[in-house]
């Protein structure tokens, strides 16, 4: 596993035990705390520098708390300690050993949470500064070998694919955004009438769509450009008939696709409505010679854009970085990675942009361009560069609650509600029933369409929680 962190800064478990089991940021349940299942005996490390007291819970058992500079970490469930109490520790010191103590466990763990000073619990990621690799991919024509095999080796659950109804995605069981594509980008002039644009545009692409019924996200007009108020208030009718044209057709949307460097602050207010709305934004941003992550002027644009929005109180969608990589000035031929970098080097480059983004948990996805490349060869990703990018995305754990419930394991139960209600639906049980922090039993059901519905018992009554494909 690799996670960035800060200086200063360790995680509290080896990484060995980096399995995230449960990090509840977006979870049905909240639950600010990081857990790391490893057997009981595991040595635990203070995550920072200060001052080691012991805590006892009912509900965390035999507790550390590392109170530092900033802020304190707690540490829950564990076997044993290994310094004094009041003992003065630093960032990778054993302070003690992880176990099964306390009542709220669903087995050996260790709970690692982070607090301010007036107890107010947050995300430890924001403190530790990482996340979960976003990467993922892009393909502009149909997927090669390798191509296909780094993605199913790489567990990623959502690509990017380019002109999808003149190719086959049926290979990918997983979430498929789709751009389309028509010669002289007619679809951009759309957006100048407004929603009865929108209604022109879903004629134009309505058939196409229907080409692609295992495709449910489908991206707007590609890179759009606003320069007046008036073309800002225009997109926003535009996109605003979109999303709600392709949600009454049971499909979901994604808006902006925005260029580099575009658009400048101004335009957003008008557009906020789109915000609020869509179901995804996306964004792309390359270096130009090198993808340096201190040009800030084309790279990481969409932190002020994030920004601003919170500013103002406006709603933050999901984001996608749906391109990246290195475009000196749009030239097929001339501008690509290719033309500035080595396999390795650009490999490297972008595995350190997807390490900065992780910070981001707004960005949910990174698809650099371009696998299969379709009239731009300085941009296509070749084996050894793919080979390079999929090894470190597998090496960061997958932010997935079906990793977390398997590790769990409680034996089969014919005669538990859970098993019965599955059974009743015809599905099969794809999991063993498990328990969330809070102590709700869960369990999985695959149906026979190669989807999964996550099933709780609360209040005396299964509920369906998500639904999700295999």
């Amino acid at each position: 596993m690799q996670l960035c962190r800060p200086l200063g800064t360790t995680w509290p478990v080896s990484t060995q035990y980096g399995e995230i089991l449960y990090d509840a940021e977006g979870k049905p349940y909240q639950h600010l705390a990081i857990d790391w299942a490893c057997p009981e005996g595991t040595e635990v490390l203070a995550a920072h520098a200060g001052v080691m007291r012991y805590e006892h819970t009912d509900l965390g058992g035999r507790v550390a708390r590392v109170t530092g500079a900033e802020c304190y970490t707690r540490y829950c469930h564990l076997l044993a300690y290994r310094v004094v109490d009041g003992q003065e520790v630093n960032a990778g010191n054993v302070i003690a050993l992880s176990g099964n103590t306390g009542t709220s466990t669903t087995g050996p763990h260790l709970h690692f949470e982070a607090r301010w000073p007036d107890s107010e619990p947050f995300n430890p990621m924001e403190y530790m500064g990482g996340a979960m690799c976003k990467g993922s991919y892009q393909f502009q024509g149909p997927a090669t070998e390798f191509g296909k095999r780094h993605v199913r080796e790489s567990g990623v659950t959502m690509i990017k694919q380019i002109q999808p109804d003149y190719v086959d995605t049926s290979w990918f069981t997983g979430d498929v955004i789709g751009r389309l594509w028509w010669d002289g980008e007619p679809d951009k002039q759309l957006v100048w009438l407004g929603g009865q644009g929108a209604e022109q545009w879903w004629n134009m692409a309505k058939p196409r769509i229907d080409r692609c019924p295992n495709i449910k996200l489908w991206e707007g007009p590609n890179e759009v450009a606003i320069d007046t108020a008036d073309k800002a208030r225009l997109y926003n009718e535009f996109e605003l008939r979109r999303i709600t044209i392709l949600h009454l057709n049971g499909l979901k949307a994604v808006s902006g696709i925005t260029s580099t460097g575009c658009w400048e602050p101004w335009v957003y207010p008008h557009i906020f409505d789109v915000f609020r709305t869509t179901d995804y934004w996306e964004s792309h941003e390359y270096g130009m010679h090198s993808m340096a992550l201190t040009d800030t002027g084309h790279l990481l644009r969409y932190r002020r854009v994030i920004a601003q929005l919170k500013a103002a109180g406006v709603r933050v969608p999901p984001w996608i970085i749906g391109e990246t990589g290195i475009d000196f000035a749009g030239n097929p031929i001339t501008d690509g990675w290719k033309c500035w970098a080595t396999p390795a080097g650009y490999a490297e480059q972008l595995i350190a942009y997807l390490k900065e983004v992780a910070k981001d948990k707004e960005v949910v996805l990174v698809t650099p361009f371009v696998w299969s490349a379709q009239g731009w060869p300085s941009f296509d990703m070749t084996e050894d560069v793919s080979s390079l990018y999929t090894a470190y995305i597998k090496s960061v754990p997958v932010d997935d609650i079906l990793a977390w419930a398997e590790s769990i394991v409680i034996p089969f139960n014919p005669e538990a509600a859970l098993f019965k209600y599955i059974i009743s639906q015809f599905w099969v049980p794809q999991s063993q029933e498990m328990a969330y922090t809070d102590g709700t039993p869960v369990m999985w059901g695959w149906h026979p369409n190669n989807t999964r519905t996550l099933c709780a018992w609360k209040e005396g009554r299964v509920v369906e929680l998500i639904t999700r494909n295999n």
